[in-house]
């Protein structure tokens, strides 16, 4: 008897927690957040684009910048990219441009750049990448 209630409650409990731990890994399924705007994107290219001079993005989980043969351009100045924590995967050409200054950080021990591709960041003239 002990063992049959041992096993139902066991059951209850894994059938109460299931719904959280599915919520929580579909609640989130956006990749970038613009701190400055308060605004979360869903890929890093759509804040990339829509980030204006001085903004910060942060990344809020693992993410892949890939747009095949496309160039992502970054055009404006002071943009600050956080991996904060988080793997960026690059398969594409990032080109920050027009004398923007594009700064990439990493606030925490973990993540960084997974680089996938044979040229990954260019600049021109008076451009500086940090």
């Amino acid at each position: 008897m002990k063992k049959l209630l041992a096993l139902t409650l066991a059951l209850l409990l894994v059938i109460l927690l299931l719904p959280t731990t599915v919520l929580a890994e579909e609640g989130n399924e956006y990749v970038a957040k613009n701190i400055n705007k308060d605004k979360e994107y869903a890929s890093l290219r759509d804040a990339l684009g829509a980030a204006t001079d001085g903004d910060t993005i942060t990344l809020l989980k693992n993410c892949e910048l890939s747009e095949g043969n496309k160039t992502i351009r970054v055009e404006k100045t002071g943009i600050t990219l956080d991996l904060n924590g988080c793997m960026m995967t690059l398969k594409s050409l990032l080109s920050v441009q027009g004398g923007a200054t594009f700064t990439i950080q990493n606030n925490k021990t973990t993540g960084g750049i997974k680089v996938e591709c044979e040229s990954v960041i260019t600049s021109n003239n008076k451009t500086v990448v940090k």
